[in-house]
């Protein structure tokens, strides 16, 4: 029992770290945004790295919940021999709990920036369309200027 709690603790201690990972790799999209030119090639990779760091995060949450789940009632029975183990399991539930609501708040903030970056984008390349079709008209309608239509001229005198 005492080692299956241990790597139950081991297992929240790396997704802790992942979850640290995941802030920086957030924070760091944030700076990306926050600059007028945001380079998206740079945005790009750091979603990608943060995809890996999600896909790990899920298999240990997927691990511990099916070791969880394998020793649950003899750690129901036992509580009182584990109790020790068993509060420092839930400090690091909790600490890895705090670090998960945070991150998810960082990225609510980058997803309404990224939001509006977009819509900002959007909006440039609108009047760099009306500003093409302004000047198409100007130069169609300007080279019309001095153009004569042909007339018909009575040659009889």
């Amino acid at each position: 029992m005492e080692q299956y709690l241990q790597m139950l603790s081991d297992s929240l201690t790396k997704k802790s770290k992942l979850l640290d990972e995941l802030s920086e790799k957030t924070k760091e999209q944030e700076r990306l945004i926050a600059e007028s030119a945001v380079d998206w090639d740079a945005f790009d990779h750091l979603v990608e790295e943060k995809g890996t760091l999600i896909a790990e995060v899920q298999k240990l949450e997927e691990g511990f919940d099916a070791l969880y789940g394998r020793i649950r009632e003899g750690l129901s029975e036992n509580r009182s021999k584990y109790r020790q183990q068993i509060s420092g399991l839930q400090q690091q539930i909790m600490t890895v709990t705090e670090k998960s609501t945070s991150l998810m708040a960082m990225e609510e903030r980058n997803k309404a920036q990224i939001t509006m970056k977009f819509s900002q984008e959007k909006d440039k390349i609108k009047q760099g369309r009306v500003s093409t079709r302004v000047a198409t008209n100007y130069y169609r309608n300007m080279s019309k200027i001095n153009y004569i239509d042909p007339q018909l001229m009575d040659r009889k005198k």
